[in-house]
């Protein structure tokens, strides 16, 4: 009955509801109208939902380098510890076991971040090579990028991701194709659908857009700053927080726990969400 309610709540009316429950997917294949049904966007009580996106979950530890020495285990038990959500941006490349460094990465990533059940893992691509989606790429190339990381992580991890976000947020007309088509992708980070001829399916894939985000958690200025920027747009119905935690100095992890404390703080019922969680609400409320 879930389904049927969404139907109708898309915009089939109570016709296109009778008719449904007669015809069933005969119905939904003649009569439907994908471009009335959106999943849109919506606040938690009164606050936008904070969706954490940070970026290029690499074999950080094999070799140690200093740039890396702020390591994701940190970051993810402060995430734990504070009782919120986080996605992660996997690289495919990283997750193919074909060396005992690859499989010690897989076999952390398993142990030290997925296990805690904060985490969910989005697309970032296959390798670190944000051309795979700018202007010189075609359909072709992007999905089997994409899809190339699907595959590699899946196999590694026996998960399937369902977000994709590019590498600096690169994207042309044929990313929203590929959005479009490919199976498993429901959210996307940072899209676009404004190109004159292709438009995003919104029944199928939630954009969170670049309109409402707080840039870069690399370079939180002050606790000031930080809550001031959330201020300006606290009217949104998320927020999209970007930044490289497995790259932070100590410093800049420290300004981003105090950040975070301080909007908890000031105000206690605001809510993180991985993107699969968002994409749930919204279908669900």
């Amino acid at each position: 009955m879930k389904q049927i309610t969404e139907i109708v709540a898309c915009g089939y009316g109570k016709m296109g509801f009778n008719l449904f429950l007669v015809l069933s997917s005969l119905f939904f294949t003649l009569y439907s109208d994908p471009a009335k049904c959106e999943i849109v966007p919506k606040n938690h009580n009164g606050l936008p939902v904070i969706i954490l996106k940070m970026d290029d979950l690499i074999n950080y530890k094999y070799p140690k380098s200093t740039k890396d020495e702020a390591r994701w285990d940190r970051f993810v038990s402060y995430i734990q510890a504070k009782g919120l959500k986080v996605n992660i941006g996997a690289i495919g490349s990283y997750f193919e076991t074909a060396s005992d460094v690859d499989r010690a990465f897989v076999r952390d990533v398993q142990r030290d971040i997925l296990a805690t059940e904060v985490v969910e893992l989005f697309n970032h691509s296959f390798c670190y090579c944000p051309d795979s989606f700018g202007e010189a790429s075609n359909y072709q190339q992007q999905y089997e990028v994409l899809d190339q990381a699907q595959a590699a992580v899946k196999n590694a991890l026996g998960i399937t991701m369902v977000g994709f976000g590019s590498g600096a947020n690169k994207k042309t007309a044929d990313t929203v194709r590929v959005m479009n088509n490919h199976p498993d992708m429901k959210v996307w980070l940072f899209g676009r659908d404004d190109y004159a001829d292709v438009a995003l399916n919104k029944s199928k894939v939630l954009n969170l857009t670049r309109r409402w985000r707080y840039d870069n958690l690399d370079e939180i200025e002050s606790v000031d700053s930080f809550l001031a920027g959330f201020e300006n747009i606290k009217a949104s119905p998320f927020m999209v927080y970007q930044g490289h935690a497995g790259k932070w100095s100590r410093g800049q992890f420290s300004m981003f726990k105090q950040s975070i404390n301080a909007l908890l703080d000031k105000y206690p019922g605001i809510k993180f969400m991985t993107i699969s969680e968002y994409y749930q609400y919204l279908l669900e409320n």
